[in-house]
């Protein structure tokens, strides 16, 4: 890791919950059950990453947040932020755990913006929405027939399987 200060603190492994070759998370000390989520990689904006490595950071925090639920008996959900700012020095997710009088206030006065700058800004957003989802490798080629399900891949979808298995959780 480089010289940053949080990468220095990832270095010495306290309060390590989790760690794999792309993320590491640790407690954090806004509330019982704070985890911040990291790159191992040195990266001060989100995009500096690949897909598959942002990809893996959202997953590690949305398992920390069940997790969390459930090992603390969730009350009031979570919240999932992202901090992606030069100052920050390396990006960060934090998985904050809610409880009823909490005294988080993320509260803020909305600013009216005027009706055409929104349908513009719409239209431009939507225009890039069409790539969400699309892998530019794994794209079909036209006329192409989509794969039938075979004996294998219906086992990989059976019932027990863990893919399956936390869609079915209830909180």
């Amino acid at each position: 890791m480089a010289e940053c200060k949080k990468c220095k603190l990832l270095e010495k492994k306290e309060n390590v919950i989790y760690e794999d070759d792309i993320a590491i998370a640790v407690l954090g000390r806004a509330a019982v059950g704070h985890v911040k989520v990291y790159p191992k990689k040195h990266v001060v904006k989100l995009e500096e990453l690949d897909d598959k490595e942002a990809e893996h950071l959202f997953i590690v925090a949305s398992y920390a947040a069940t997790m969390v639920f459930e090992a603390l008996g969730g009350q009031g959900g979570t919240n999932i932020l992202v901090k992606n700012m030069p100052e920050e020095q390396h990006v960060t997710i934090d998985v904050v755990p809610r409880t009823a009088g909490d005294d988080f206030n993320f509260q803020w006065e909305p600013k009216e913006i005027d009706e055409k700058d929104m349908k513009d800004a719409g239209d431009r957003i939507k225009d890039k929405c069409d790539f969400i989802g699309h892998d530019k490798k794994s794209e079909k080629k036209e006329g192409e027939a989509p794969k039938a399900l075979n004996d294998k891949n219906k086992k990989e979808l059976d019932e027990d399987s863990y893919l399956v298995k936390h869609l079915k959780r209830i909180p």
